[in-house]
């Protein structure tokens, strides 16, 4: 039998937990922290910002990779398929340049 490592939680949830008694256990503390985040202020970003994000890291790592997808995809952490199919989305042509 293989042990697991034990989860616990973090100092920072700890000293939270502490401080504020919860009733019903733990479901009380993820209600409370559901509710704090539903209070956001500001507004998420676009998706649009995150796929430009995503598009700048695949050029990025081609140029450096000289278009070797295998190193790509392993600098990344994707599959190489998933990088030829962000590629055909982003309009890449692995035959040309890498702008």
């Amino acid at each position: 039998m293989s042990s697991r490592p034990r989860r616990s939680w973090s100092a920072t949830a700890s000293s939270a937990r502490e401080e504020e008694p919860t009733v019903g256990g733990d479901s009380k503390l993820l209600i409370d922290l559901a509710s704090t985040l539903g209070r956001r202020e500001t507004q998420p970003e676009p998706i649009g910002s995150i796929r430009d994000l995503e598009a700048d890291a695949i050029r990025d790592a081609l140029r450096e990779f000289n278009c070797n997808i295998s190193k790509v995809s392993r600098h990344l952490g994707i599959s190489r398929s998933t990088v030829y199919r962000k590629m055909r989305e982003i309009g890449i042509n692995r035959t040309l340049t890498v702008n």
